[in-house]
C-alpha cells in the first residue's frame, strides 16, 4: 500500500532579535529533554500556506485543543538489549544517543506490541531515526532500519532542500513478514518570526513530504 502526505513544521530558535536563523544540533532533542506540544483548534481563516523570507506568521489567536509531552531518554535506560544494539559507539553503524517512548509502526494493531521505543541519533550533520524497539510476548525485539530515516540534514538554513529514503523489515518465524519503505523530502521554504499564544519566536519553516510503502505477508 502506498501513502503520501505533506506536513508543515516550524522549527523554533527561541526569543530574540528577529533575523534569519540556522537550526543545528543544539536545537534537536537530546536525552533527558522534555518536549511539550499543544495542538490548536482548527482555524479555517488562517492561511497556513503563506511563507517566504523575513515572513511574520501571526497565530496569536489560536486556542489550544489537546496536548502531549514527550520525555526523551538515554538509550541505556530503555532495555539492556537495546543498549547493546544501539550503543553510541563510533564503530556502531546503528548508534543512537537518545530514545523516545512510542514507535510509528503500522502493524501495531496486528501484533501484541508493548513498550515501544524509537531510537535516534543527532550530530552536527544529521538528525535521524536508526531503529525501533518493541516487546513481543515480553521479549525485547530490536527493529534495526536497513536504511536510516534522515529526518534533517544539519545545519538547516533557508533555501535548503534534502531527500532521503529509509526502510526496515520484520520477519517473525511462523507469524509473518512486514516491510516498510519511506521517501522523505524537505524544503526550508520560509524564515521569520511566529507569534503564538506562548510568545514570539524566530523560526524556520520546513515543508516535509512523505511517501510510504508497505508490504505484508502472513500477518
Amino acid at each position: 500500500m502506498k501513502q503520501r502526505y505533506t506536513a508543515i513544521l516550524f522549527l523554533l530558535a527561541g526569543l530574540g532579535a528577529h533575523g534569519q536563523i540556522t537550526i543545528g544540533q543544539a536545537e534537536m532533542p537530546a536525552a533527558n529533554d522534555e518536549l511539550v506540544r499543544v495542538k490548536a483548534v482548527t482555524n479555517p481563516f488562517i492561511n497556513f500556506g503563506a511563507t517566504g523570507a523575513g515572513y511574520t506568521w501571526d497565530f496569536a489567536n489560536l486556542s489550544a485543543n489537546t496536548g502531549d509531552t514527550t520525555n526523551y531518554r538515554t538509550v541505556a535506560s530503555t532495555n539492556f538489549v537495546y543498549a547493546i544494539v544501539y550503543s553510541d559507539l563510533f564503530f556502531n553503524a546503528n548508534r543512537a544517543n537518545h530514545a523516545k517512548p512510542g514507535a510509528d509502526i503500522p502493524f501495531n494493531q496486528v501484533l501484541p506490541i508493548e513498550n515501544p521505543f524509537t531510537f535516534r541519533y543527532r550530530s552536527g550533520s544529521v538528525y535521524k531515526t536508526v531503529g525501533y524497539g518493541v516487546e513481543l510476548s515480553g521479549l525485547p525485539l530490536p527493529i534495526i532500519f536497513d536504511e536510516h530515516d534522515v529526518i534533517y540534514e544539519l545545519p538547516l538554513e533557508y533555501g535548503d532542500a534534502s531527500a532521503s529514503s529509509s526502510s526496515y523489515h520484520v520477519d517473525i518465524p511462523n507469524v509473518g513478514y512486514y516491510g516498510f519503505e519511506l521517501d522523505r523530502t524537505n524544503v526550508v521554504d520560509g524564515w521569520g518570526a511566529i507569534t503564538t499564544p506562548g510568545g514570539v519566536f524566530d523560526v524556520l519553516r520546513v515543508k516535509t513530504t512523505l511517501t510510504m510503502r508497505d508490504s505484508v505477508l502472513g500477518l
